[in-house]
């Protein structure tokens, strides 16, 4: 005792809990620690001046406390008696800037909790701006004429050429490429005879019209006038929902053709174009005789008779009535013609119907029933 040296630990009471259930460690908060840490640190920072006892031998060593339980189950004070014994001021800084960091740390962690949070509460309160709504364009009350397709063809024309086949249906318009030709589909009829009956027409037919620069030929059942200046065959159809056409010039039409066949063509096109060129090009002499008298008769024109080598009808009464020929007036093919030939004859006797009487008896009574009937 006499060589010792003793150093003086003041003791430190702190009232924190009176109870021991409220003792718990895990019970107190972060400011509390926070208080006892700064109290400590305070408390031991200022230097107290050892009380020496003889000499100084070796530092005070303090025994180790065999149950530090009991102090815990104490119900008045918590560590009573501490012992804080950790080398002064350099333990204590090292605790300051220990929770120094965890209070950094934990500022860290709310403020980018709380960056966070804003930006998701600005996520969902902030809300996308409505698109605008495209101004309907106001609805024209005006209606524009109907009128026939000359250049601009709609989205349902098809351009073709002159002898291609192509396939229309319902409301479609071909135009013919290079020319201010158009054909449209307008309707189908699809009421077939009956079996076992007899009709005076079939019932089938592909109802269309073809415009040719700008006038409007209607085929209501199947067939063009004679007029239009270009032929349209309906190559094939179910009569319901489609039709194959082909359009093509007159004259194609006919020089693809052969025979009889070719030679009643050019017939029918002298006739439909009143040109008598057409007549030139049959071959047969009966038909080419028969182009001629119809074309004749058609456009009155008794030069064309000429051409005729053995009248029949038109020509033949031109010439009877001519000569007076009144016994030969029965031997007109064409009944009007032959009609016309007896009363034709009587007027520009001036004797009527006695003018018979020269005739023999069979042929006078002929004359008399023709020229006593009615016109025909």
């Amino acid at each position: 005792m006499r060589n010792r040296e003793f150093v003086f630990i003041p003791k430190i009471e702190y009232e924190l809990v009176a109870e021991r259930s409220e003792a718990n460690l895990s019970n107190l908060q972060f400011p509390t620690w926070c208080s006892i840490l700064e109290l400590a640190r305070t408390h031991f920072s200022e230097k107290v001046p050892p009380r020496k006892f003889g000499k100084a031998a070796e530092p005070h060593r303090s025994k180790p406390q065999k149950n530090p339980e009991k102090n815990i189950g104490s119900p008045t004070r918590l560590w009573r008696e501490p012992y804080f014994n950790f080398g002064g001021r350099k333990f204590f800084n090292h605790m300051n800037q220990k929770g120094f960091i965890n209070i950094a740390i934990i500022i860290g962690i709310v403020v980018i909790a709380g960056i966070t949070g804003y930006f998701v509460l600005s996520q969902r309160t902030t809300t996308s701006p409505l698109p605008t709504p495209t101004p309907t364009p106001p609805i024209s009350t005006s209606t524009t004429p109907t009128q026939t397709p000359t250049t601009n063809s709609g989205s349902s024309t098809i351009t073709v050429s002159l002898g291609q086949e192509f396939t229309l249906k319902k409301g479609e318009t071909a135009r013919v490429k290079g020319l201010n030709v158009f054909l449209k589909v307008k309707d189908f009829i699809y009421s077939p005879c009956p079996k076992g009956s007899q009709c005076i027409w079939s019932g089938l037919a592909v109802v269309y019209e073809i415009s040719v620069d700008g006038k409007v030929y209607n085929a209501s059942m199947g067939n063009p006038p004679p007029e239009v200046p270009y032929d349209v065959f309906v190559k094939n159809t179910d009569y319901k929902t489609y039709a194959t056409f082909v359009i093509n010039t007159p004259q194609v039409s006919c020089t693809s053709q052969s025979g009889i066949s070719q030679d009643e063509c050019w017939r029918g096109l002298a006739k439909r174009f009143s040109d008598q060129t057409y007549c030139g090009k049959i071959q047969n002499l009966l038909t080419k005789d028969a182009c001629f008298e119809d074309l004749a008769e058609q456009l009155s024109n008794s030069n064309l008779c000429q051409n005729v080598s053995s009248p029949k009808h038109y020509c033949q009464y031109l010439k009877l009535v001519s000569q007076n020929a009144l016994d030969q007036c029965g031997s007109i093919i064409i009944f009007h013609w032959r009609v016309s030939c007896f009363k034709e004859i009587a007027k520009k006797s001036g004797q009527g119907i006695n003018v018979c009487n020269s005739l023999e008896p069979s042929k006078a009574t002929v004359c008399k029933e023709l020229i006593s009937g009615p016109d025909y």
